[in-house]
């Protein structure tokens, strides 16, 4: 079994997944929950299923448990600030019939470190859930979002000033540095760090995101990429004096 990171923009040689979880979907919630949803050629889908949520590639993911093309569960991810909208944002609006209000106590947010977690699923007795959630927060930490709880622990905790992309940083499709892992940058007294690259991610790699289980998971999803560290040295190594000199007027954490 593995869980593998889709979307419509990066992932439509393997869409095949994504058909059969929402033909997963209409097994669980129509047939067996009898909820009234809309099913075609087997599959259950709505308005957060269509080409106007998925074409934003980098706002709207599925995350599938698989083994091969047999689908035992999954989810639908939809950054918040998606153009499309997200569903407990339309229902807290009253655009959901069936669905009440009173789902959030305020407003829905619309942001880019927000994520909605909808259509979990899993099938009788697998038990995956868990599975499921713990790899949907891996994704999410490696897109830079923070968890609310690690935020509450920091003292004094800003958000980040920029976010950056390795892909950013690369010339070469086949590059070692054409690959998705958003870096969080907290500046002080620094100017934004200007990309190198020429590349527009069309092309990047999603290989930190669906790194199979291993022992050397972590170290491979942990490294930190050759571009973006010698875009830092060529753009910010005149600071190095001040740095030394005023620590505390000059801070930044990755």
């Amino acid at each position: 079994m593995e869980i593998s990171i889709i979307n419509f923009r990066d992932n439509l040689d393997r869409w095949d997944l994504v058909v059969n979880y929402m033909k997963l979907r209409k097994l669980i919630f129509k047939d067996a929950k009898q909820w009234n949803l809309v099913v075609a050629q087997e599959m259950e889908f709505e308005q957060y299923d269509t080409f106007m949520t998925l074409a934003h590639g980098d706002k709207s993911s599925y995350i599938i448990a698989h083994s091969g093309v047999d689908v035992l569960g999954g989810g639908r991810l939809i950054r918040c600030d998606n153009p499309n909208s997200y569903m407990l944002r339309d229902a807290y609006f009253g655009k959901l019939e069936g669905l009440p209000k009173e789902l959030c106590d305020k407003e829905p947010p619309v942001n880019d470190t927000t994520w909605e977690l909808t259509r979990l699923i899993s099938k009788e007795k697998s038990n995956l859930a868990s599975t499921i959630l713990s790899q949907t927060n891996e994704f999410l930490y490696s897109k830079g979002v923070m968890h609310k709880h690690a935020k509450q622990r920091i003292k004094n905790y800003k958000p980040f000033s920029q976010s950056v992309q390795p892909w950013q940083f690369e010339t070469d499709p086949n590059g070692a540095d054409n690959v998705k892992k958003r870096t969080c940058l907290w500046l002080r007294g620094l100017e934004p760090l200007k990309p190198t690259g020429s590349l527009d991610g069309l092309s990047a790699r999603s290989e930190c995101h669906n790194a199979p289980p291993s022992k050397d998971r972590w170290k491979f999803r942990s490294r930190f990429f050759n571009g973006i560290a010698n875009a830092m040295a060529d753009q910010w190594g005149q600071y190095e004096g001040r740095f030394q000199r005023f620590p505390e007027q000059m801070e930044m954490a990755v």
